[in-house]
């Protein structure tokens, strides 16, 4: 090795080998390299030396341009490889297998061309292992492009790969010794020490594991079952089929492992085996008794489950079927919302089936956009729950955690935080005493949530810390349930002004799941992020993506959410016209929608408005101490713009007072800076931090026009004189001619021509503006006079005046 480095220029060519070993002479070498090499050693196990790998370690740490890449199988080398140090970097061989998308590109780059869905077909069949991965290319690229070509492809796939296995990872010598005891334990798909007893009861499980494993034939892994090994599937089906040849009955040892997993707490492993056994009565019963779980820590597998389980069964299971159905809510299939007419449960439920599917119930309500339904559905569950939890319920199982976190996101989807808090608070609690980690963490996540939309961030920061204790889900499970805590991290963020760490969080959402229910949330914390970084324009973006879900709302709280959301990027765009036509329909029930509407009244010149609008909120019982805040601040800068320097210095005083407890700055950001420096040097008060960037332009150009103005800019637009406008609307000329001067102040301009060009800049010649101005009548109904005929009657009817107008 040494002269290969010399003539590669790594080392020093002149360089004279000591009379130590090799290994050290070469370390001394490399320790003074002249540029980065990286050395690749395979199967590190089969070399004789039991202190190979602590000189592999000592040579990296004391030659800084090397890189040493170690491919070996077992765990007799590196034991403790947790205590590494953070620059070596452990691979496991599941990280090495091929993806779908490593398919096909493999199969673009060998000129292969594959047809819709096969690449997915060669990487199950193959498990993504690359040896295997070769061959399935192989067969694929050999066959023609024939009708029958999906069936001629699985079978001579399954062919070419048995005959791999069995030459290759079955021919070794480990699994020559071990052959018997390989063919019986391939019925499980994960083996345990436990396990792999239960199925071969005559060999020493342990030690023919550990053999095994460094012999490279089974995978291992430290899951929650402990120390777990799991052999290639290609190589399991190779066994499988040799069991049938042996007289055993693969069937049976399948149903008899899954009562095994049952009596071991480990519903998931029971499911598996059920499901490929054809066992689906009992894959059904075990769906029933554990759904709470495998919702958390198998959502992947069970939806496989449920989907292959045939209709027969689920006829004479009205809960296995409510779960497929959840389940594939859950997967993004369109909800049956308001058309659920559930005839066989009573209400209020009195049995335990009874209050399960009567959640479920309430659940598919809330996936169809029907928050308030759903909510009040989840108020009398809640009720009925005190009696029918009194009774033992032996087949209730561990789904009270999973009952009581379903009823609170309802009640946060509806606006009613504290009932929401009050459920993920017990949702919490019983999902930590079960150890249902995903239901912790989810149950803490959301009540982060609650408390960051109110701005208490003290408390937000609480749960989420509280988040942190519990692991992560299943990873289709985990994508559901994380956006609680993220959009709380994100709002959080906001409320202090590190608009840097918000938009890390929100990137950690990466590609969102089918289905994402809290998705008001989502918006809204986007929008405000997007309004932070003066990129409201993004804000437009999320608004379009969820659009297929801001069409299904039918409550109130999520339409202000929204509408608040969408009103403040207008806003920040400068679109007064947009922004003024949402905030006359909103009802200002909510504190976001009314703090949003009463910014659009002050940005655009109108302080009393904004002052009375943010009256119309009680806010005196109201938890919301972030939007609270914001309207304060609001209110003290139309009162300073309206002379009314007393109320100004209180409702200042008062906000600040709040941001000083809570520590949320953004409302400064909100209304224009010279008011705030105002306002702190006249009250000798500021806020947390006395200066934040505007996220909205101090001033929004916006008149608001009558319908007399709107009619006369109208004839403006059309090229008409002033005489022509007063003969289309029965106005004597210098009537018009007032119109057209009024107009122009509101406008700023002086001609006509700047008063159209205003005009469509405002938006006021928009096909899509509701703001559009009314068409003028017929002139020719009422032609002009010609010399010497005098002036046409004036009508006498004013509902005729007024309806031209």
């Amino acid at each position: 090795m040494a002269r290969g480095l010399k003539a590669a220029g790594v080392i020093d060519p002149h360089a004279v080998v000591s009379d130590g070993s090799a290994a050290t002479d070469l370390r001394r070498q490399l320790m003074h390299a002249r540029r980065p090499v990286r050395l690749a050693i395979s199967r590190l196990e089969r070399i004789a030396d039991e202190g190979v790998d602590r000189t592999i370690l000592h040579t990296v740490d004391v030659c800084p341009l090397i890189d040493v890449v170690v491919t070996l199988s077992g765990r007799t080398l590196f034991r403790h490889r947790t205590d590494l140090d953070p620059v070596h970097d452990l691979i496991d061989g599941n990280v090495l297998r091929h993806t779908p998308d490593d398919v096909r590109e493999l199969a673009e780059k060998a000129g292969i061309g594959l047809r819709p869905g096969e690449a997915e077909s060669l990487h199950t069949a193959t498990g993504g292992l690359p040896a295997l991965t070769g061959i399935a290319l192989a067969v694929a690229g050999s066959l023609p492009a024939i009708p029958r070509r999906q069936r001629l492809l699985a079978d001579r796939l399954r062919d070419a790969i048995a005959a791999h296995v069995e030459t290759t990872l079955l021919s070794a010598p480990a699994a020559v010794t071990h052959r018997s005891f390989l063919t019986k334990v391939a019925t499980a798909h994960v083996l345990t020490t436990t396990t792999a007893q239960f199925l071969d009861n005559e060999s020493d499980a342990p030690q023919v594991l550990e053999t095994l494993e460094n012999a490279g034939i089974l995978d291992y892994s430290d899951t929650e079952y402990g120390d777990t090994w799991i052999l290639p599937p290609a190589g399991r089906n190779v066994l499988l089929a040799r069991q049938s040849a042996r007289g055993l009955h693969t069937q049976a040892r399948l149903t008899l492992l899954a009562h095994h997993y049952l009596t071991r707490g480990e519903p998931a492993n029971a499911l598996r085996c059920a499901s490929e056994a054809d066992q689906w009565a009992l894959a059904a019963s075990i769906i029933d008794t554990h759904r709470a779980t495998l919702v958390g820590t198998d959502l992947a597998l069970l939806g496989r489950v449920l989907r292959a389980v045939p209709d027969r069964i689920l006829a004479t299971r009205p809960r296995t079927n409510a779960a497929k159905e959840l389940v594939a809510l859950l997967s993004g299939a369109p909800a049956r919302g308001a058309h659920i007419d559930p005839p066989d449960i009573p209400s209020p439920p009195s049995t335990h089936p009874e209050l399960w599917l009567a959640t479920h119930q309430a659940m598919t309500l809330r996936f169809s956009g029907h928050y308030d339904k759903a909510a009040d559905m989840a108020l009398g569950l809640r009720r009925a729950a005190i009696e029918v939890l009194a009774e033992p319920a032996p087949d209730l199982g561990d789904r009270v955690p999973f009952l009581r976190m379903q009823w609170a996101l309802t009640h946060q989807l509806a606006g009613q935080f504290p009932r929401a808090v009050s459920e993920l608070r017990a949702a919490y609690r019983l999902g930590e005493a079960l150890g249902q980690d995903y239901i912790a963490r989810n149950a803490a996540g959301n009540a982060a949530l609650s408390w960051a939309l109110a701005g208490e961030t003290a408390r937000a920061h609480e749960w989420l810390e509280v988040e942190k204790r519990h692991a992560a889900a299943d990873a289709w499970a985990d994508g559901l349930t994380r956006i609680g805590g993220l959009v709380a991290r994100t709002l959080t963020a906001l409320d202090i002004g590190d608009t840097t760490q918000a938009g890390t969080v929100l990137e950690e959402l990466g590609t969102l799941p089918p289905v994402v229910e809290l998705w008001p949330f989502l918006l809204y914390a986007r929008c405000r992020h997007a309004i932070a970084v003066h990129n409201p324009s993004v804000g437009l973006v999320a608004l379009s993506e969820f659009a297929s879900e801001r069409s299904r709302v039918n409550g109130e709280f999520v339409r202000s959410l929204v509408d608040a959301s969408e009103l403040e990027v207008h806003l920040a765009l400068g679109d007064g016209r947009r922004a003024m036509k949402l905030a006359k329909t909103v009802a200002c029930t909510y504190p976001w929608d009314t703090v949003a509407t009463a910014r659009a009244y002050l940005l655009t010149g109108r302080p009393r408005t904004a002052i009375a609008v943010c009256h119309e909120y009680d806010w005196l019982a109201s938890p919301y101490a972030r939007s609270n805040a914001d309207a304060l601040v609001i209110e003290a800068v139309a009162s300073l713009q309206t002379g009314k320097s007393r109320v100004a210095h209180r409702a200042w005083a008062r906000a600040c007072e709040i941001a000083h407890r809570t520590g949320c700055v953004s409302p400064l950001s909100g209304v224009p800076p010279a008011s705030v420096s105002a306002l702190t040097t006249d009250t000798g008060i500021s806020f947390p931090a006395e200066h934040a960037p505007p996220h909205y332009p101090s001033e929004i150009h916006f008149p608001e026009l009558t319908d007399r103005e709107r009619a006369v800019l109208n004839g403006l637009h059309h090229g008409l004189t002033a005489g022509e406008i007063a003969d289309a609307l029965l106005l004597a000329t210098p009537t018009v001619k007032s119109h057209l001067r009024t107009l122009y102040g509101k406008l700023g301009v002086h001609t006509r021509g700047d008063a159209v060009a205003a005009a469509r800049s405002l938006g006021y010649f928009d096909e899509d503006s509701t703001e559009r101005l009314p068409a003028l009548p017929d002139l020719t109904a009422f032609p002009r006079p010609r010399a010497g005929e005098g002036t046409p009657p004036t009508p006498t009817s004013g509902r005729r005046a007024r309806r031209l107008g």
